[in-house]
């Protein structure tokens, strides 16, 4: 004999289609932004790892002040690696813009460039320059540009494989494809170009090598540079390099964060079904305790209760696919290919992604239902047709003050007798409020770190030199500079500081005393009287510096100390120094005399890059974490207006008027959620203080972590904004509730 209940799928299906066409959006959405950020991120991964490749990418590279000799070249290269040319002339102009120039004909035998669209420069007074920085400067094909007043026009839109983000130098906390773009021009041109040179060198490994082998042959080649030129700018390994691994890095977090919300999301789904399951069997009990009498195992019953939660799944899961892999795939790879400059790009077809994100909801879905069932089904015949299958034993309500009003009664056994639902609909408010706290503070904390870089800016012209050059600005101050590297192998700064400094501000460096910026203390948890080790990059010599207090610094990690103090320590002369500070630019320096010139524009045009690269993600977060969150609630909040659907009928019976009902019944709810709202903000602020550090310690340099206090009232509006124009619906879905269904049951 055929299950009876099989006739009641498509019922099923018709009498609550309107949740479930909201399940198969919810999963569609989440599945579909997964499977996008998969594929997506995927392909743009495995082309940027085949472009190492088929580019010819750097294994690593050095800078020097002076050209190496060739018996030099020969004497470091050895038998471990080839090294290249890749000399380069740097300009920044007016407009912020710093223009890095190569001559193409070094990058032909490695750093190869792709031209996206153009063609590369083949005569003088032509120039390629990055597609991103171009994009954002609405520059095109054809236009004029002007580099040390020479006016080039731009042929082609190219891509480095060696810039995929364009970095200026490695101790910038974020790229910059507004105010930075390395170009190139002929061989011809290059040799017109009235700049100084920059002695970049690049090595290819002869043979394949790990990480942490690159690291050491790193070390051995420093070794070799100092010992055949006895003086070494900086030296880096492509693992190192911000440039080149930064892009690949973030595709990896990002597609792992959104996996981790795309299963939390899924279990909480998942636990909405279990309460759905739960009320579906509650209201078939008797049918249920029939079946079980006449001889129905708990297995047929349990793949029942099991079809249309799969179904849905498998649905979503389909439907998601297929706008992963068409819609939210090309906006995926449109916002990395706004932000990075990558290679050509091809679909790579992921069979990960589809496995993950069509099995993982189905694997998810069945275990916590079928848990919930086999739970269920442990009850007997005669359980289910008493329908007694949720009750406890020996269960003694509580009892209420005959003080409180009959309405006050009524709501407060409303919320007691769906407390499992209600606690579901405060669990999933937190995930929500995390996420929007997330969405609302990104570019909060931006703007705030901009205040304090503009703030705390040491002077408006810093200016690192070749080698020490005198200046007739009386009031620019000299100071000593080096890059040593810190914990997490991070870039950190040490400034030797003249005495009585003028433009240190709020602070006074005694002979003996170390600053350190407050960014790194923060970081590592340091504390007053540590001791803190730095060490030169792919050198043993260790320096100890033990601190004495903070300063404010964001822009970069850095330690101050007396000048004198420098000196000794990394036995300088007496009188060395190379730097100044200055508040008004020193226009008797020389170009080829000046390695580095930070203003206070450079730093005004990073904050400016990050407000770029955030713009638009804080939107997309609040959007989606408003929509989840009303599908989450409304879904929550009718299985409690279906399971009290005797209670309203009945209520109806005995005359009470319709807004009578909805304070009685969805009244309850808005309690809840209100409550929910209102814990979910210390809750979310603090699992967010918590998600901000890991992630911000996972990047170079430093965040504070802050959530503006206005954010508070917001997403409470938010939030309950939203639940209003659901509990509009679910007033309507009340009234239709009919007369007859209290007079139909049995109780």
């Amino acid at each position: 004999m055929r299950n009876p209940l099989n006739k009641q799928y498509l019922r099923e299906f018709k009498k609550d289609s309107f949740k479930y066409i909201l399940i198969m959006i919810f999963l569609t959405i989440m599945i579909g932004t997964t499977s996008g950020q998969l594929v997506g991120a995927g392909s743009i991964d495995d082309n940027y790892h085949d472009g190492h490749i088929k580019y010819k990418l750097e294994d690593g590279q050095f800078i020097l002040e002076n050209k190496l000799p060739k018996k030099s070249i020969k004497k470091i290269q050895k038998k471990d690696v080839t090294i290249y040319n890749e000399f380069y002339k740097e300009k920044k102009e007016d407009n912020e813009t710093t223009y890095r120039i190569y001559n193409i004909k070094d990058r032909e035998k490695v750093n190869k460039c792709a031209i996206l669209s153009g063609r590369f420069p083949k005569t003088t007074k032509e120039i390629s320059i990055d597609r991103v920085y171009a994009k954002r400067n609405n520059l095109k094909i054809g236009d004029k540009i002007k580099i040390n007043k020479r006016k080039y026009t731009i042929t082609g839109f190219s891509a480095m494989v060696n810039y995929s983000a364009l970095f200026k130098d490695n101790k910038s906390i974020v790229f910059d494809s507004i105010h930075f773009t390395p170009a190139l021009v002929t061989d011809k041109e290059y040799k017109k170009i009235k700049l100084r040179n920059h002695y970049k060198y690049v090595w290819r490994n002869k043979n394949d090598l790990s990480k942490a082998e690159t690291n050491k042959l790193a070390e051995k080649l420093a070794k070799r540079i100092y010992k055949n030129m006895g003086l070494l700018s900086s030296i880096i390994h492509r693992y190192d390099n911000n440039a080149i691994r930064f892009a690949g890095d973030d595709f990896k977090k990002d597609t792992a964060s959104l996996t981790y919300f795309m299963v939390i999301f899924l279990i909480l789904l998942s636990l909405i079904f279990r309460a759905s399951i739960k009320n579906n069997i509650q209201s078939d009990s008797k049918t249920i305790g029939t079946l079980r009498a006449s001889g129905y195992s708990k297995s047929e019953l349990r793949r029942h209760y099991l079809v249309i939660p799969l179904l849905v799944s498998l649905l979503g899961g389909i439907l998601g696919n297929i706008l992963g892999y068409t819609v939210v795939k090309d906006i995926i790879t449109g916002l990395y290919y706004n932000s990075y400059s990558l290679m050509p790009y091809h679909t790579v077809w992921n069979a990960k992604a589809l496995l993950l994100t069509t099995g993982a909801p189905l694997i998810i879905m069945f275990i916590i239902n079928y848990i919930t069932l086999i739970l269920i089904m442990r009850n007997g015949p005669s359980n289910f047709l008493r329908n007694e299958i949720f009750k406890r034993r020996k269960a003694v309500p509580l009892k209420l003050s005959p003080k409180l009003r009959i309405f006050t009664r009524i709501k407060i056994r409303t919320i007691l007798d769906n407390k499992s639902i209600y606690s579901l609909i405060i669990v999933g408010i937190i995930i929500s409020n995390v996420l929007l706290i997330f969405g609302l503070s990104i570019l909060p904390i931006v703007d705030k770190h901009a205040e304090k870089v503009k703030k705390n800016k040491i002077a408006n012209y810093e200016y690192t030199l070749v080698h020490p050059v005198k200046t007739k600005d009386k009031k620019a101050e000299k100071f000593a500079i080096r890059e040593l590297v810190g914990r997490n192998n991070e870039t950190v700064t040490i400034y030797g500081i003249s005495p009585k400094s003028k433009y240190l501000k709020n602070a006074s460096i005694k002979r003996g005393e170390v600053l350190i910026s407050n960014g790194y203390v923060e970081k590592f948890d340091i504390e007053k009287g540590d001791t803190l080790t730095f060490k030169q990059k792919y050198k043993s010599k260790e320096y100890k510096f033990k601190l004495t207090k903070t300063y404010e610094h964001p822009s970069f990690f850095a330690v101050f100390i007396d000048i004198r103090d420098f000196r000794k320590t990394f036995k300088e002369d007496k009188d060395y120094y190379n730097g100044y500070f200055s508040n008004r630019k020193l226009k008797d320096l020389k170009s080829k005399d000046i390695a580095l010139t930070v203003t206070g524009k450079d730093l005004s045009a990073l904050t400016e890059q990050m407000n770029e690269a955030m713009k638009g993600i804080n939107t997309t977060f609040v959007f989606a974490t408003l929509v989840i969150y009303m599908i989450m609630v409304f879904l929550l909040s009718k299985l409690v207006i279906e399971k009290n659907t005797t209670n309203i009928s009945m209520t109806k019976v005995l005359g009470f008027h319709p807004k009578e009902i909805n304070r009685l019944f969805n009244s309850p709810t808005r309690i809840v959620v209100i409550f929910g709202i209102l814990i979910s903000l210390p809750i979310s602020t603090a699992i967010e203080q918590v998600v901000m550090i890991s992630m911000i310690r996972k990047m170079d340099g430093w965040f504070t972590p802050y959530i503006p206090m206005k954010i508070y009232p917001l997403t409470f509006a938010l939030f309950f904004v939203s639940f209003e124009i659901m509990s509009f619906i679910l007033r309507r879905r009340t009234s239709k509730i009919s007369l007859s269904s209290a007079l139909n049951s049995p109780e």
